[in-house]
């Protein structure tokens, strides 16, 4: 099962624009998520880019980032609306 789904997240700084790729089968589902995090360069607004795959952990009932040491703060901070988003799917 392969399936993209498109979500936008408000974040301090602005949208956030998320593409979630659902990857594996329904006993093992994993999650790849591309996320575009607002950015303003000089009074331009950019995207900074962060991909980051999310593992199911049981024990909570919510989506985790599988290392939060790896991931960027701005995006650690998203990590309780991505899972709602997941879980919406």
């Amino acid at each position: 099962m392969n399936e993209t789904n498109e979500f936008v997240l408000e974040s301090p700084d602005g949208t956030v624009d998320c593409c979630l790729e659902i990857t594996g089968d329904e006993r093992s589902p994993d999650y790849s998520v591309t996320i575009l995090y607002p950015h303003t360069v000089n009074g331009r607004l950019l995207s900074e880019v962060y991909i980051y795959s999310l593992d199911l952990i049981r024990q909570t009932g919510m989506y985790q980032f599988s290392d939060p040491e790896a991931v960027h703060p701005k995006v650690l901070a998203l990590e309780k609306q991505l899972s709602a988003a997941i879980g919406k799917q």
